[in-house]
């Protein structure tokens, strides 16, 4: 089977989101949503003895929405979702309430990895062929992301 197409699209407040396979443009009026500002630091723990982080805006993050505003689902004209596309096979995106950033002293990056646009869809209902692209997704995000300095 030949290796899934990519399409790599950077979101206005410069996350990134990576289509794999065929997939449909979002429709006209696509709007990304905003990454919240928050606080992502690293704290030394005494009683623990360890590092802890904190990301206090992980707090506001979506939490069981109603499916006309899931925010996994592909993006329709009345409603912009996490993913850029009417229709894709699948898509990861960074996350926008992440419990690690890129930069110091939190240092690291939070994924989101979609297997099916559809709402319904799971991992046990995938046919083997899109199985086989969803391991070849996890593994070229696995190298990418090891293969930053920090991660």
């Amino acid at each position: 089977m030949p290796r899934a197409v990519r399409t790599d699209i950077v979101q206005p407040d410069g996350r990134h989101v990576y289509l794999y396979g065929d997939f449909e443009p979002a429709p006209a009026g696509y709007r990304a949503p905003a990454m919240p500002n928050g606080v992502y630091q690293r704290r030394w723990n005494p009683l623990r003895r360890e590092w802890v982080l904190v990301a206090a805006s992980r707090q506001a993050r979506t939490f069981l929405p109603e499916r006309a505003d899931c925010p996994l689902c592909p993006s329709r004209p009345e409603h912009s979702t996490e993913i850029p596309a009417a229709r894709f096979q699948a898509a990861v995106f960074e996350n926008r309430f992440p419990a690690m950033v890129p930069w110091p002293p939190a240092g690291g990056l939070c994924e989101v990895v979609v297997y099916t646009d559809e709402h319904d869809g799971s991992f046990a209902t995938l046919p083997a062929e899109r199985l086989d692209r969803l391991a070849e997704v996890w593994t070229e995000r696995y190298r990418e992301l090891t293969a930053r300095r920090g991660i």
